[in-house]
């Protein structure tokens, strides 16, 4: 920060106000009212305005902290304290009014208040430091903490709005207020086991693991630091500590020197109790306290003097116990083995000794919830093979139940400790590779080029020959690992291969029966149905799913989760939607009996099951299940940056929005799910072709032909290069594309296109599968836009009965075409019947409104030529377009093409010359080319001459 852009209290009250004013106008006015700001309301402030609000362009997250870390520093040692400085309730501090005091200590007080100005409404926990006027120490503390938070975006951290300081020279800091326990205290209410504290501390721990990333070490981490919602999410708070320097260390500051070393002593470690250096280690030591805690319910340290300097004696030179030995006597088996190392390993007292980094840690917590095998301990024959006990309870229960054959059960011990090796090195082997291919990526290095990802995996496909010597199980773990990057990358092509020579090794070198074998052919699963290859699928699952419900080792559970799931998106492809419903229900009731509510595999599955809804006609259900698989998303990964399983979560729920008639919210939210895929995978994404395919469904829905057409082209040019030609995916995006050049008059373009869809449909499913007639009322529409009734009366004519029995959009739109059909074909009386079947056919809702709308336009046109002119502006006035729905649409056109030719038979001219004149622009705008743009204007045309000769002026 420059000398010159320090202030006075008095001169940043005065910038603040100015600041307030600027923001609060749109971005593109700010310019020109900072020009026109008078110089005596300016005081000289204008460059540091500028300087701001260039800080503040933009909608992203990243404003907020990019405009808060450039906020000046306010000089406030040199004030004195202002009079009655004892803060109530009711106190005006800036733009912010005291509500009540949330807690106070010798540092200052924090109280809950209200912004009162622009922000009306929003509560904010405000940060008041006692004497900051007298002590730099203190405004430095503060100026940091500001600094700080502006760096910090998490979902488990509290965030910073606001920064300032009064006139008076008070500074204060408005944080996210959270309406939360401490987690200790929050723990003891609930009486919560240890896999739901352990769940609990994970959230600190990643919260932690994100400062560090951004060279922020927090220093003073404790319970009442760390808060949890009623929700069960916990928020950190108090980030009034250093930065980290690049080295690793804290550097020491004016802060420390002035101020004193801020720490809470019962949870320091023994270097910020001891004054030395203090870096990332001081957290996880902190950090291990508070897990010994949670679990215990008491601290390590037993202290016989009640004293400060009793305290840091123990802290600094006593043995720390087992935590398993102090917890309550129904916890203590639970903490024996695993978690005792754990906690342990975090509070070794040299710094080197403890885990590496706090995300190391969280991932041993990760582990041993997942029963997986620590880092913390020693390789030893024994503990792996308890861990592979743990892991398979119902064959070694079934071996030890020979408890006569002692040799045999020696030499069964020797073997599986040999197994529990075997995966060891193999896991070794793994990490080994992975690490290599990161040498050339050093950020320490003068030569290294930052490789992309797919440039790293490139690396390893090439390098995988030198994993030969590791066995076989290595290459299968390396070739599915590098497999599933890359078709998370979209690229399939490079992924099939892969995971084909991973099935073929698995198979031979481990047997069909292998755990790797059986996760290798799932893995290949996801191509298949990328692919369309239901044949391929089915035949896996039903070798796979047998031995997988048998098996009850946590690692093969998680298999027969994936395989479940497989098999419900099978049941979604051939259209077998209850069974689908009924795999899914197992899928979410499975994952949340292994891993718990707030886990990525049970809101996996909860997104699984909101995806059949849709399928099921129970729309409003579904979206309020696609509100629940959401947050429950956000709650895990956050909002702060896009996250694939949020943007799943986010496609779902605007998927919802559309399917229960919001089309335009259900726009709104896909365009930026649409944004963000194409920012975080790729432009050419596979799941683009998901999203732009609902896009244009919904933009059809609301009569924007044009960005329909612009979405369904994106669909279809993925789903062709990454499905097989003849699958339902490809023949969606086909009929998808179709609707939207249909819509816009291109009639010959859209029938080749359901001419197509139709034929791999019927091959597939049936010629009287609802998709199937779906096609053929599209085919025959188009026939019939473009004259062609006696083909398009061929097509429908079998299959009106098939129609009548068929679900509601089927029905609707093998009726509402035959009723086109016929009226051109003259048989008027047929048409308006058909058309009545079809309106029937539709409920009166929000979701079908653009469907009876088309299906009313179309009985005034038989009313019309009929002759009942009056009838057809009754059938019009029936019309309600739907919230969004676009000014200029041909289907609206079309509507008032038909309402002028019937205003001119009531002999109203001069009415049906506006609406003519309407019709005309934008069939010539928008389908120049379609015969009804010259039908337009030769109706354009009468009605003008119909209103006679325009009247001379006098």
């Amino acid at each position: 920060m420059s000398e010159a852009f320090r202030l006075a209290p008095h001169e940043w009250a005065q910038l603040r106000g100015l600041l307030d004013e600027a923001l609060a106008l749109p971005a593109p006015r700010r310019a020109a009212w900072l020009a026109e700001l008078d110089e005596a309301r300016a005081r000289g402030l204008k460059p540091r305005l500028q300087a701001l609000l260039a800080n503040a362009e933009g909608d992203e997250p990243a404003t907020a902290a990019r405009l808060l870390d450039t906020l000046p520093k306010v000089e406030t040692g040199q004030f004195a304290p202002p009079p009655g400085s004892g803060e109530k309730a009711g106190d005006a501090v800036g733009p912010y009014r005291l509500i009540g005091e949330l807690g106070s200590g010798g540092m200052g007080s924090v109280w809950l208040a209200e912004r009162t100005d622009m922000l009306q409404g929003r509560q904010v926990a405000l940060k008041l430091p006692h004497g900051a006027w007298k002590r730099a120490g203190l405004a430095e503390r503060l100026a940091r903490e500001r600094e700080i938070l502006a760096t910090l975006e998490h979902r488990n951290i509290a965030r910073l709005y606001d920064a300032g300081v009064t006139a008076q020279g008070q500074p204060w800091l408005a944080l996210e207020y959270v309406a939360g326990e401490r987690i200790d205290e929050y723990c003891k209410a609930r009486q919560l086991g240890v896999k739901q504290r352990l769940q609990l501390f994970l959230q600190v721990a990643r919260a932690v693991a994100h400062a560090h990333g951004q060279l922020v070490v927090h220093r003073d981490l404790k319970p009442a630091n760390i808060l949890v919602t009623e929700g069960g999410d916990v928020k950190l708070l108090d980030f009034g500590i250093a930065k980290l320097a690049a080295e690793g260390v804290v550097e020491e500051t004016e802060l420390t020197r002035e101020a004193g070393r801020a720490f809470t002593p019962e949870y320091a470690s023994p270097e910020q109790i001891l004054g030395r250096t203090i870096g990332t280690a001081s957290d996880v030591y902190s950090l291990g306290v508070i897990l010994f805690e949670l679990l215990a319910e008491v601290r390590p340290y037993k202290v016989n003097r009640a004293s400060r300097a009793a305290l840091e004696e123990a802290v600094a030179e006593a043995a720390v116990p087992r935590p398993s030995t102090l917890a309550p006597p129904e916890r203590r088996r639970a903490l024996r083995g695993d978690l005792d190392t754990i906690v342990l390993k975090a509070l070794k007292r040299e710094p080197a000794e403890r885990y590496a980094t706090v995300a190391a840690l969280a991932e041993d917590v990760q582990r041993h919830l997942e029963q997986r095998p620590v880092l913390a301990l020693p390789d030893s024959a024994a503990y792996r093979l308890s861990m592979f006990v743990r892991r398979n309870r119902l064959a070694v229960g079934a071996s030890a139940a020979v408890v006569s054959a002692l040799a045999v059960g020696l030499v069964g011990t020797a073997w599986q400790a040999r197994l529990a090796r075997a995966e060891q090195q193999r896991a070794e082997a793994v990490k080994d590779f992975v690490a290599g291919l990161f040498t050339d990526a050093d950020p320490f290095s003068t030569t290294s080029k930052a490789p992309t990802v797919e440039a790293l995996l490139q690396t390893a496909q090439a390098r995988l020959d030198r994993a030969a010597a590791a066995g076989p199980a290595v290459r299968v773990e390396l070739l599915e690992m590098i497999g599933n990057s890359f078709f998370g990358l979209g690229q399939f092509d490079r992924a099939e291969p892969l995971f084909a020579q991973a099935v073929a090794e698995a198979t031979r070198e481990l047997g069909a029966q292998h755990e790797q074998t059986q996760r290798v052919r799932l893995a290949m699963l996801k191509v298949h149905r990328f692919r369309g290859r239901r044949a391929e699928i089915k035949a896996e699952l039903q070798a796979l799913l047998p031995t997988l419900r048998a098996a009850r080792s946590p690692a093969q559970r998680e298999l027969l989760l994936v395989a479940l799931e497989a098999d419900v998106h099978l049941g979604i492809d051939e259209g077998r939607y209850p069974d689908a419903r009924d795999t899914a229900d197992q899928v979410l009731a499975l994952a949340t009996s292994m891993h718990g509510e707030l886990h990525p595999a049970t809101a996996t599955a909860a997104l699984l099951r909101t995806s059949i809804g849709q399928f099921l006609g129970d729309a409003q259900a579904t979206l309020e299940s696609a509100v629940r698989a959401r947050d429950l998303l956000l709650r895990l990964y956050g909002s702060e940056r896009p996250h694939a399983k949020v943007l799943d979560g986010r496609f779902m729920y605007g998927r919802a929005l559309g399917n229960v008639g919001r089309y335009a919210e259900a726009r709104v939210e896909l365009a930026e799910v649409l944004a963000q895929v194409q920012q975080l995978l790729g432009a050419e994404a596979s799941m683009t072709a998901y999203v732009a395919g609902d896009l244009a469904r919904f933009a059809l829905e609301l009569g924007d032909d044009p960005a329909a057409l612009r979405h369904a082209q994106m669909t279809l040019a993925v789903a062709t290069r990454d499905a097989a030609e003849d699958s339902q995916t490809v023949a969606m995006a086909r009929m998808s594309l179709g609707r939207a050049l249909l819509a816009l008059h291109r009639s010959e373009e859209a029938r080749t296109l359901f001419a197509r869809a139709e034929q791999s449909v019927a091959a597939t499913r049936g010629a009287q599968n609802p998709l199937a007639l779906d096609a053929t009322a599209l085919h025959a529409a188009a026939h019939a836009q473009a004259g062609r009734t006696q083909p398009a009366w061929q097509m429908l004519e079998p299959r009106l009965a098939a129609y009548r029995q068929a679900p509601t959009l089927t029905r609707y739109r093998g009726l509402h075409t035959a009723g086109i059909v016929r009226r051109q074909q003259g048989e008027l009386d047929a048409a308006a019947a058909l058309q009545e079947e079809a309106l029937a056919a539709l409920p009166d809702s929000p979701l079908q409104l653009p469907r009876r709308n088309l299906v009313l336009g179309e009985r005034a046109r038989v009313a019309l030529a009929q002759g009942d002119a009056s009838g057809a502006l009754k059938w019009l006035d029936r019309v309600v377009p739907p919230p969004g729905w676009a000014a200029q649409s041909l289907d609206e056109a079309a509507r008032q093409l038909t309402r002028g030719q019937a205003l001119l038979a009531t002999g109203q001219p001069a009415a049906a010359l506006e609406v003519l004149r309407q019709a005309e622009a934008t069939w010539r705008t928008l389908a120049p080319q379609a015969a009804t743009a010259q039908e337009a204007a030769r109706w354009r045309g009468r009605a003008l001459r119909a209103q006679g000769p325009a009247p001379v002026p006098a």
